[in-house]
């Protein structure tokens, strides 16, 4: 009777096992899917950041698209009109000075104006990024830049290396972070939250997208705020 009773109780003790074994997996496993949502979620604020003020800007996007497969990863192809070559100087390192001295007299006056486009540009990525993550702003934006390891910060320090090289008295880039902050904060993220809602839903935005969404803005009334010309 009692020998019944103990293999009852070991049989008991074993399912009980494999129930909080089955618990702890669909736990952990909910977890993992929260941080990929996170991590796609972060990822797809951090490219409509970049494309938000690249627009303000009167630049267009290609495209932009969320990796299906590297969770927290995505890319945008931004163009620059007429500002193209410039950008691409800008962002080339040392190897491209000299090509800057073939550049036309106009082009060369509009240097610094279309690196304070860029610099702002690239930061408004981590800066977006920052807004809807769980970090508190201003301690996000204190280590700003410096807490992006990828192709945006690399991208800055190259066009602050170029300025020093061509300009006598340069002021650090970190003084934008708060004025990016501002205008994504105050006149831009009804914007970023559109282009990172329709990126999470689809994966993958052409230009001709991302320009539909704008016309729903008054980008212009920002444009004169930042004296875009």
């Amino acid at each position: 009777m009692f020998k019944n009773i103990d293999r009852d109780l070991e049989a008991t003790n074993i399912f009980s096992g494999l129930v909080g074994s089955d618990t702890a997996e669909a736990s952990q496993l909910s977890q993992t899917t929260q941080i990929i949502n996170m991590k796609r979620t972060k990822t797809a604020y951090h490219e409509a950041g970049h494309i938000s003020f690249h627009y303000v800007f009167g630049y267009e996007c290609k495209w932009v698209k969320l990796h299906p497969k590297r969770h927290g990863s995505g890319q945008t192809k931004l163009l620059h009109g007429a500002d193209e070559r410039l950008c691409k100087i800008l962002t080339a390192g040392p190897s491209s000075y000299a090509k800057y001295n073939k550049l036309s007299e106009i082009e060369q006056e509009r240097t610094f104006i279309v690196a304070s486009r860029l610099i702002m540009t690239l930061m408004a990525g981590p800066v977006a990024e920052a807004l809807v993550g769980p970090q508190s702003l201003p301690t996000s934006l204190k280590v700003g830049i410096q807490a992006d390891k990828g192709a945006d910060g690399d991208h800055i320090k190259t066009i602050e290396q170029f300025l020093s090289t061509f300009y006598e008295s340069v002021p650090p880039a970190t003084n934008l972070l708060e004025p990016v902050a501002c205008m994504l904060k105050e006149y831009l993220w009804p914007f970023v939250q559109d282009i990172a809602s329709a990126l999470l839903e689809q994966g993958e935005l052409s230009g001709e997208s991302i320009a539909k969404l704008a016309t729903r803005y008054s980008l212009k009334e920002i444009q004169k705020l930042l004296e875009v010309d």
